[in-house]
């Protein structure tokens, strides 16, 4: 009585013991996505600087009593 024990290997089918392990795949280093972040953030601010200096120096702004 009671359950009968299982015939089926568990073991993967297709293994030999000169099999080398799979490649490791590099992932995107988190330090180049920091660095990037940083650079497209930087690159923002300047150019909004730039175009507001520009839009500044050809009398687009004018504040009162600022001349």
């Amino acid at each position: 009585m009671g359950a009968k024990p299982c015939k089926q290997s568990i073991e993967p089918k297709g293994l030999n013991p000169e099999m080398s392990p799979d490649p490791i795949v590099k992932e995107t280093p988190v330090e180049f996505l920091k660095n990037l972040i940083v650079l497209s953030f930087v690159l923002v601010i300047g150019l909004m600087l730039a175009t507001f200096a520009f839009v500044w120096k050809v009398g687009g702004i004018s504040l009162a009593g600022i001349d």
